[in-house]
């Protein structure tokens, strides 16, 4: 199985009919069943694309904690949760600039 990348080959629409690319932000708006319906509302980022099919993860900051030795470690990365889901059920959220603040960035040490 071939991997789009959101190529002009194989375009991938959301459900209002606009483009969606790989690290697009999105809203899960409909579920193909009900007892997933905790997810409707819920902001995803695409990871991958394969035709109308999209491999998604939340729209949170990574965790970190200060491991024993003092270093700071990646606690919960959200990337390495993916859920398969159809793009129908999606719709892009325009980014907005002044969203996130720098709380949300891990800090130099």
């Amino acid at each position: 199985m071939k991997i789009n990348q959101g190529t002009p080959e194989e375009p991938a629409f959301d459900i209002d009919g606009r483009q969606l690319f790989i690290n697009s932000r999105c809203t899960i708006v409909a579920v193909h069943h009900p007892a997933f319906s905790a997810d409707i509302g819920k902001k995803v980022v695409i990871a991958k694309l394969s035709g109308q099919t999209a491999w998604v993860y939340a729209d949170k900051p990574v965790r970190y904690r200060v491991n024993r030795a003092g270093r700071d470690v990646v606690a919960h990365d959200p990337k390495s949760i993916q859920t398969l889901t159809s793009t129908a059920y999606l719709r892009f959220t325009v980014d907005d600039p002044t969203a996130g603040s720098a709380s949300d960035r891990r800090s130099t040490p």
